[in-house]
């Protein structure tokens, strides 16, 4: 199982508040960082 289908399973196992939490988190932080750039490019040619 790779760590994003790790993720996916907790995230659909949180309670529908705190999944809502983390939707506003990930919201607030999409800028597109250098370092989040870099861990999207990491295993992509």
């Amino acid at each position: 199982m790779s760590t994003v289908q790790e993720i996916q399973a907790a995230i659909l196992e949180l309670a529908p508040q705190d999944r809502d939490a983390l939707r506003h988190w990930l919201d607030d932080t999409e800028e597109e960082t250098p370092e989040i750039l870099a861990a999207i490019d990491v295993g992509h040619p």
